[in-house]
C-alpha cells in the first residue's frame, strides 16, 4: 500500500511540474497588472522548458547511472551466489555418484572371476568411500545453507547407511568363502599328519583341529540363498531410495536456483521491498 501510494505522489508531482506550472506561468501573465517584466509568458516558458528539459537530461543520465550499478550488483550477486551453489551441487551430486548401490552389486558380479580376498577389499573401499562421500560438503556450506538442503543430506546418509549395511552383509558372505577354505586347508593337513605321523607340530595340530571344530562347512543352499536376499535387498534400495533422492536432488537445487535468479531481479528495482 505504501508502494503504491509513493507512486501516485511521484505521478502528482511529475503532472505539476509538467503541465501545472507552465499552466501557472501563462495565467500570471494574462492580469497585466502590479510587478511588470522585461519578458514575455513565452519567454519564461521557453526558458522554463529549457529548465525541465535539462532536469530531464540529468534525470536521465542519473537513472542510467543507477541502472549500471543495479546491473552490476546483480552480476555481482548472481555470479557470487551460483558459483558458490554450483559448487555445493556438484558435491553433492559426486557423493550421489559415489554411493550408488549398483557399484556393489558390480564387484559381487565379478564371482569367482576373481580371489574372493580381491571382491573383500573392493567391498571395504566401497564402504569407506560412501561413509566419507558427503565430508567435502563442509567446505562449502554454512549454517544457513544447510538448512535448506537437510532433507536431502539426511536421506542421504540414510542411504549410506543401508548401503554400508548391504556390502557388511556381502563381506560375510565371503569371508565365510575364505573361512571354509581354512577348514578344508586344515583337514588336509590333519590327513597327511595321519598318513605321516609327527611330520607336523603339535602345535599346529591344535591350530588345525580348532579350526575344523570352530569353522562351520559351508553349505552352498544356504550360501546361495543368502546372497539371493542380499542381492534383492540391495535392488529394493536402489529403487525405495536411492532414486528417489535423485528427484529430490534436482527439485531441492532447482529451486535454489529460481531463488537466486529471483533475488538478483530485485536488485535491478529502483524501489526495493
Amino acid at each position: 500500500m505504501r508502494k503504491k501510494f509513493k507512486y501516485i505522489l511521484l505521478g502528482i508531482v511529475f503532472l505539476i511540474f509538467i503541465v501545472g506550472i507552465p499552466i501557472g506561468i501563462n495565467e500570471s501573465y494574462k492580469f497585466g497588472r502590479g510587478y511588470i517584466t522585461l519578458w514575455e509568458a513565452k519567454d519564461v516558458l521557453l526558458y522554463y522548458g529549457s529548465l525541465l528539459g535539462a532536469f530531464v537530461t540529468a534525470g536521465v543520465f542519473a537513472g542510467t547511472v543507477i541502472f549500471t550499478r543495479r546491473q552490476i550488483q546483480k552480476q555481482d550477486y548472481e555470479s557470487r551466489e551460483r558459483g558458490r551453489w554450483n559448487q555445493i551441487d556438484e558435491t553433492v551430486t559426486s557423493a550421489l555418484k559415489q554411493i550408488h548401490p549398483l557399484k556393489i552389486s558390480k564387484i559381487t558380479a565379478q564371482g569367482t572371476q576373481v580371489k574372493t580376498g580381491v571382491i573383500l577389499t573392493e567391498l571395504a573401499e566401497y564402504a569407506m568411500d560412501a561413509k566419507s562421500a558427503l565430508d567435502m560438503l563442509n567446505c562449502h556450506v554454512t549454517a544457513e545453507d544447510y538448512k535448506r538442503i537437510e532433507p536431502l543430506i539426511i536421506n542421504i546418509v540414510s542411504t549410506i547407511d543401508e548401503c554400508c549395511k548391504i556390502s557388511e552383509a556381502y563381506s560375510e558372505q565371503y569371508n565365510w568363502i575364505i573361512q571354509t577354505e581354512v577348514r578344508n586347508s586344515s583337514l588336509r593337513l590333519l590327513e597327511i599328519e595321519k598318513q605321516y605321523p609327527n611330520s607336523i607340530s603339535e602345535k599346529r595340530i591344535e591350530e588345525y583341529k580348532k579350526n575344523v571344530e570352530d569353522i562351520h562347512e559351508l553349505d552352498m543352499n544356504v550360501y546361495n540363498q543368502r546372497l539371493k536376499k542380499i542381492g534383492e535387498d540391495l535392488v529394493k534400495i536402489c529403487d525405495a531410495k536411492y532414486r528417489p533422492l535423485l528427484v529430490q536432488k534436482r527439485d531441492i537445487f532447482d529451486t535454489i536456483y529460481k531463488e537466486i535468479d529471483s533475488m538478483a531481479l530485485e536488485r535491478l528495482k529502483f524501489w526495493r521491498k
